[in-house]
């Protein structure tokens, strides 16, 4: 088994699961000094960088599957994104045909629609992406979609969170500023879910796009509410979303603008409305093991001792 973007939040998480299952796995790495992260996890290590189609070549050789997280993981303008995700993807399509790799699970993002108008999401909802990370996703779909020689599941992932991800990496400054309207709905899952939901998705014959999430679509303010049960010294300060959204869209063309959290497309992603059915896993003949924010948040809790982690987007040592 393959995983690329091994070193990322979901990654990292996956390669814990399928180590943890027992399961042969190779994980993929660009950043050498990010790959000391997968040690501990006795997985099989091997440089590869989405842009260079001869080390893709090298990394899936062998391997039967491969679950795809690598690419630029950040609300940046298309044109940053599509050498990674849409190129990438591309070039790692074809090194499986060529290498007789049958199964490629790729992790998208609901941010493939637009608002869903209070209608559930399914796999037959028409997509309208209202910002470029959701735009660069569909167009890695497409990619996969039109793939004759390799059965391909594109799962698209809600707001994925756990103690590493970089909300939670904010919240430990003990302030949060959302701008964002706190009841707009919007599905979450714990990331020790959407793992083992990509590593079930392997040996399912299911293909084409497939919106998962955990059984209750909540809205924001009552994910900062759990929050704040067990965390009460923690503010969450709102803030009108339109302003800080116009001035982020004159910062977003810097030039030499570094990838971050905070982008025009983040305010708009986190003002999106969108509703997934319940059981969405059972598509995958799971259940969710943290169903609601109301158990998967004090979980996270429970793993938040301090840790040697560091966000790709926070990482900005060289190697």
């Amino acid at each position: 088994m393959l995983v690329t973007g091994a070193t990322g939040f979901i990654g990292l998480e996956v390669c814990r699961v399928l180590s943890q299952a027992g399961i042969p796995t190779r994980a993929m790495f660009r950043r050498r000094h990010r790959g000391a992260l997968l040690g501990p996890l006795g997985v099989d290590l091997v440089f590869g960088d989405l842009t260079s189609p001869a080390s893709i070549d090298r990394a899936v050789q062998g391997c039967r599957a491969v679950i795809h997280l690598g690419g630029r993981a950040t609300f940046e303008p298309i044109d940053r994104l599509r050498p990674t995700l849409v190129d990438g993807t591309r070039s790692l399509v074809e090194a499986c045909e060529r290498h007789g790799v049958g199964r490629i699970v790729f992790g998208s993002s609901l941010l493939v629609h637009g608002p869903s108008d209070g209608l559930e999401l399914t796999s037959a909802s028409p997509t309208n992406p209202v910002i470029d990370y959701g735009q660069a996703k569909l167009e890695a779909e497409a990619v996969l979609a039109h793939s004759g020689a390799v059965s391909a599941l594109s799962i698209r992932l809600p707001h994925v969170y756990g103690w590493n991800d970089l909300l939670f990496g904010i919240l430990r400054s003990r302030l949060l500023p959302f701008p964002a309207d706190l009841d707009a709905r919007f599905p979450h899952m714990h990331v020790t879910d959407a793992a083992l939901a990509l590593m079930a998705a392997v040996d399912q014959s299911v293909t084409g796009p497939l919106p998962i999430a955990d059984d209750l679509t909540v809205t924001w303010r009552h994910f900062f509410e759990v929050i704040e049960t067990y965390l009460p010294e923690v503010q969450i300060l709102a803030m009108p979303a339109k302003p800080i959204e116009l001035a982020l869209r004159v910062a977003d063309r810097l030039p030499l603008r570094k990838p971050t959290m905070l982008a025009s497309d983040t305010i708009r992603g986190w003002n999106l409305d969108l509703t997934v059915p319940p059981e969405t896993m059972k598509q995958l003949h799971l259940q969710c093991r943290y169903p609601t924010i109301e158990t998967g948040i004090p979980a996270v809790l429970d793993e938040s001792l301090p840790y040697r982690w560091r966000h790709p987007l926070l990482d900005r040592r060289n190697g």
